[in-house]
């Protein structure tokens, strides 16, 4: 059965609304007509170049229109593309080159020294985007050149070729290579558009990076897919940022908790005004009470979402009209994803029952990269196995409590690091907690908290009394660090709980 490609929508804006912008990014504004030249005059450099179908091409810089041009041009040709973490060292970032055995790497000058490591020793192209390219890189052709070659006109095609592997954030060992198809990239693109409703007079602003699949896949691609305006910063700079939201131009603006918490610290967020964003949408771990609550005065509430590279960032979300009605949770299942949550066997536990959450629908994964048994774990009878504990309510809100390896096991009680972590957030002079397991004689293990406030009013005593409060003894931390710098996180934004576990190892 087909469906349609990656390009299908590029060769549709294209011909629909020709002069409308399709990206901006620093200084760069091309309508969906230049973006549909550009792409297809480098899908022929790089074919001419020896691309082929099934090469895997990396990408390791910042934000840019070269970038989703990369990405077009290579699923034009049935390339696939392999986005780098640009915060991995290189000894990380060459386990993945040879992991996935790059033809070619798309790199810039703020990535120059481990592009030039990564390529030595290696038959790797390196393409250059922007000024400062060095001898051994290859210019990036955006230019036109001669008769088109059509490749934008194959619109259709099978929609398990792959287009992407993304590898996950490696946090249970080495990073596994999820291979996402093209029917992959549609499926979320559908998912993510229809459930924040979004249309070509929108305006979706992106300042994480491209590497991140919640970037990829649950911004640009929706924003891609319903022929909007994609705006993109290089990299994420707070005031840029909130000068961004003020010109009234960004309708979708999803972020991480830091970002958003990075703005409100602004001086100007008080009286800049954000009415043009109907959509704010907070991923990769739950902000705070004291932020959500500073953004609703400000008229602009946040919502949440749950997603995972593996479901290419497809899962539930929480719409802002939920956020306080429905506090903690991370809300309904998108669109064309069904959820389930499951005993170790596989069996459907009803509302309210903690069990681990499953996933099935055309947004799921192909596998593993060259991996059949790590598959074969992850998908059992069509369900994806997330390895994220969490429970359904009545009326069908997903509310995550921990993933299956954090979960503490306290005197043979399971104890959910989310829940202690939702008790400790409510206080709105919080602004992160962390809550892992740490040993102990007694009871196996226990909970413990890293918390972080500027306030000098919360302190160890005051975070104890809340969980006692709203939480079974057993689930009351026993060991409880309150510190003024931000939690270690990962690029997309969730906590580094195996860098918060070594933390309080030192402190115990």
């Amino acid at each position: 059965m087909l469906s349609p490609r990656i390009t299908a929508s590029l060769t549709y804006w294209s011909t629909r609304t020709p002069d409308a912008v399709a990206i901006e990014c620093a200084g760069t504004t091309l309508t969906w007509r230049a973006l549909a030249d550009r792409v297809e005059a480098l899908a022929s450099s790089l074919a001419s170049d020896g691309l082929r179908a099934g090469d895997r091409i990396g990408y390791l810089c910042q934000n840019s229109a070269e970038v989703i041009q990369t990405i077009l041009a290579a699923a034009a040709l049935d390339a696939i593309v392999v986005p780098l973490n640009i915060r991995l060292t290189t000894p990380e970032l060459s386990w993945i080159v040879d992991d996935a055995d790059l033809a070619a790497l798309l790199a810039d000058a703020a990535y120059e020294r481990p592009a030039a490591e990564l390529r030595d020793g290696r038959d790797l192209r390196v393409y250059w985007q922007g000024p400062g390219r060095p001898e051994w890189a290859r210019p990036l052709a955006d230019t036109p050149a001669g008769a088109p070659a059509g490749r934008l006109k194959r619109t259709v095609g099978d929609p398990d070729v792959p287009a992407f592997i993304s590898y996950t954030s490696g946090t249970t060992g080495r990073p596994k290579g999820a291979v996402l198809t093209h029917g992959n990239f549609l499926a979320a693109a559908i998912s993510f558009a229809t459930t924040e409703s979004m249309t070509r007079h929108d305006g979706c602003l992106l300042v994480l990076p491209l590497a991140f699949t919640g970037s990829l896949m649950a911004t640009w691609a929706p924003t891609y897919y319903a022929g909007a305006r994609f705006v993109l910063h290089p990299r994420f700079d707070a005031a840029r940022t909130l000068a961004e939201l003020e010109r009234g131009n960004i309708t979708v603006f999803p972020a991480v908790p830091v970002v958003f918490d990075q703005l409100a610290a602004l001086p100007g967020f008080d009286t800049a005004d954000l009415g043009a964003v109907r959509v704010a949408k907070a991923g990769g771990a739950p902000p705070s009470a004291a932020t959500l609550a500073r953004y609703v005065r400000r008229g602009m509430p946040i919502g949440q979402g749950y997603g995972m590279t593996e479901s290419t960032g497809v899962g539930a979300s929480l719409p802002q009209e939920d956020f306080e009605r429905k506090a903690g949770s991370t809300g309904v299942t998108n669109y064309g994803i069904e959820l389930s949550i499951m005993d170790d066997d596989g069996t459907a536990l009803p509302a309210d029952e903690v069990g681990e959450i499953c996933l099935r629908g055309a947004a799921v994964m192909l596998g593993y990269w060259r991996q059949p048994e790590a598959t074969a774990e992850a998908i059992r009878d069509g369900w994806l196995r997330t390895g994220d504990l969490g429970r359904l309510d009545g009326e069908g809100y997903l509310t995550i409590m921990s993933r299956a390896k954090d979960m503490v096991l306290s005197g043979g009680l399971n104890v959910y690091p989310g829940e202690i972590e939702r008790v400790i957030l409510l206080d709105p002079l919080v602004t992160e907690a962390a809550v892992v397991a740490v040993p102990d004689e007694r009871w196996g293990e226990v909970p413990a908290a890293v918390v972080v406030t500027a306030s000098p009013d919360v302190t160890a005593e005051t975070v104890l009394r809340a969980c006692r409060t709203e939480l079974a003894d057993y689930k009351v931390p026993k060991h409880v660090y309150v510190r003024p710098e931000p939690l270690p996180r990962t690029m997309s934004g969730k906590v580094a709980k195996a860098d918060v576990r070594a933390e309080i190892g030192r402190l115990r």
